[in-house]
């Protein structure tokens, strides 16, 4: 028995460029994870950068949750691009056939197939 190693990717901090984002990416390949999650970033309240935002006029207080929005000043990337973007960042961590060629050598290796049998089930 081994330990499944999973890592969780937030895209669009306000400071992030596309090469920032193309660089977590390509960063989550290079750590041979089980499992990668990738998510848009969002405000939210109490947090440093929400109370940042507030501070600049950029959030109302009473908004206590907000995804990125490049009108108001919050990011450079919308909500549908990130999504979208988040979605391809999934599609080229799990459709890489070094990911599945480690998973499966594992699996017999150990003989253990569960951490296959999840990855599976995340589609």
């Amino acid at each position: 028995m081994g330990f499944i190693v999973t890592e969780s990717f937030i895209f669009g901090a306000s400071i992030e460029t596309k090469e920032h984002l193309e660089n977590t990416k390509k960063f989550a390949k290079k750590l041979h994870l089980d499992a990668a999650y990738f998510y848009p970033f969002n405000y939210r309240i109490g947090f440093p950068i929400w109370n940042d935002a507030v501070a600049k006029g950029l959030i109302d207080k009473e908004e206590f949750f907000l995804l990125p929005n490049p009108e108001r000043g919050l990011g450079n990337f919308d909500e549908k691009w990130l999504a979208n973007y988040v979605d391809k960042a999934h599609k080229s961590f799990y459709f890489d056939p070094r990911f599945w060629v480690r998973q499966f050598f594992r699996a017999v290796t150990k003989n253990d197939w569960r951490i296959l049998k999840q990855t599976f089930d995340i589609f």
